[in-house]
């Protein structure tokens, strides 16, 4: 059974990026929500967004990464119950900066 919550909250993705056996952590800036603590890069969807499009211009703009998403895992709604939050593995796809 879906949550009906969910058709009327806003929506965001978690991109957790890999590059081999290695995870891209970032720390959020002090005037984001916890800010100052780790987390993976994290965006609103525009309206109308796929969520995969979502990923690779999330990643783009926070980190100035390329990223290739590969697969949604997890799907959960925040604390408070503001944003549901879908999480997708990304693969970099390029070289570091």
């Amino acid at each position: 059974m879906s949550d009906p919550r969910k058709a009327t909250l806003r929506h965001a993705i978690v991109a957790i990026i890999e590059d081999g056996d290695e995870m891209l952590f970032i720390e959020r800036g002090k005037e984001d929500t916890y800010g100052g603590y780790w987390s993976n890069v994290t965006g609103q969807m525009d309206e109308g967004e796929a969520q995969a499009a979502a990923c690779v211009r999330e990643a783009a703009e926070e980190v100035g990464l390329k990223v290739v998403p590969e697969r949604k895992v997890w799907e959960s709604v925040t604390r408070g119950a503001h944003f549901v939050l879908h999480w997708w593995l990304c693969r970099l796809d390029g070289p570091k900066q």
